[in-house]
């Protein structure tokens, strides 16, 4: 029968089925798991389904920048229920998203230090752990540490992490920080340190678990990948590249909306590579006109430079 705990497992199904590449059949779940959760009439398990639902399901089918009012709500009924872990992941979830959707850094540091604070009180280190990574990224993107490519700063050193890593299984968070490093290298133009860097970032790209971070993933290889190629004139980089395009565009064609623009992106910087300027134009344009209906603003910048 159902009970109280009946839309979590609806929708842990559904991640299950979006882990399996079934991200259509992993919506149905979790609509479902909602649409039970609403007649549940409690607020107990609103925390884990909205955390399940809006932080690894809808972000394969519905425009991410929806999920952030949800997982707030996740967190606001979780710390109102006790369910104190999820409403921090339901924020760890939301931080990602409002950082790859290229909020103001400003807002994003501000959030992060109350958010990483409430966590610190309430002794939630693995939400902890995760909200660090980023908060140190924000504060590298503006100038906050010595090496704007080391995540060394106020909030953590990267050496702690590795240090910590030797005594606990924090692969995921090693992951996630290497990926960061990689992402930081190829903004400040350092595409060899990033190419190095991403090697260790596989897992990351294994599990679907990931959402949205899975697709970012992907395609920051690619760019790297590509832009290896045009600096080395490396043919084998070329095909990493294009085999990462692939993926992302496997997912764009299954119905993932937050990734259009990033097809067209490496698109135009392989039609480039290849020297097909009017396809590489054709698509940096179709990638600047998708960003800004998605709300990427950040990617935005990204393909206007990239353009030239």
């Amino acid at each position: 029968g159902i009970c109280v705990y009946t839309p979590v497992a609806f929708a842990a199904y559904g991640m299950i089925l979006c882990m399996n590449g079934d991200c259509r059949g992993g919506y149905e779940m979790g609509q479902a798991a909602l649409l039970l959760l609403d007649k549940s009439k409690t607020d107990s398990m609103v925390g884990r389904v909205h955390l399940i639902v809006y932080g690894h399901i809808n972000c394969w089918t519905k425009p991410v920048f929806l999920t952030t009012l949800p997982l707030i709500n996740g967190y606001q009924k979780g710390m109102a229920t006790g369910d104190v872990g999820s409403a921090m992941m339901c924020l760890v979830k939301c931080v990602q998203v409002l950082f790859y959707s290229g909020h103001s850094l400003t807002y994003l540091k501000n959030e992060l230090e109350q958010f990483c604070s409430q966590m610190k009180e309430y002794k939630q280190n693995l939400a902890l752990g995760y909200a660090s990574l980023f908060w140190q990224m924000v504060l590298n993107m503006m100038g906050g540490s010595e090496n704007p490519v080391v995540l060394t700063g106020t909030v953590m050193t990267e050496n702690e992490i590795m240090e910590e890593s030797k005594h606990q299984s924090i692969l995921a968070r090693i992951s996630i920080l290497h990926f960061n490093q990689m992402t930081l290298y190829y903004h400040f133009g350092d595409i060899r340190a990033a190419a190095k860097v991403m090697m260790k970032t596989k897992f990351v790209s294994n599990f679907y678990i990931y959402g949205h971070l899975s697709v970012v993933h992907e395609f920051f290889g690619g760019l790297v990948s590509i832009s290896l190629a045009q600096e080395k004139k490396c043919k084998r980089c070329l095909r990493i590249a294009t085999k990462k395009m692939k993926i992302i565009e496997a997912w764009s064609d299954d119905g993932n909306v937050n990734c259009r623009h990033m097809v067209a992106l490496l698109k135009a910087e392989i039609f480039q590579f290849k020297g097909d300027t009017d396809e590489a134009e054709r698509n940096y344009r179709y990638a600047i006109t998708t960003t800004h209906k998605c709300g990427f603003i950040h990617d935005r910048a990204l393909a206007n430079e990239r353009m030239g």
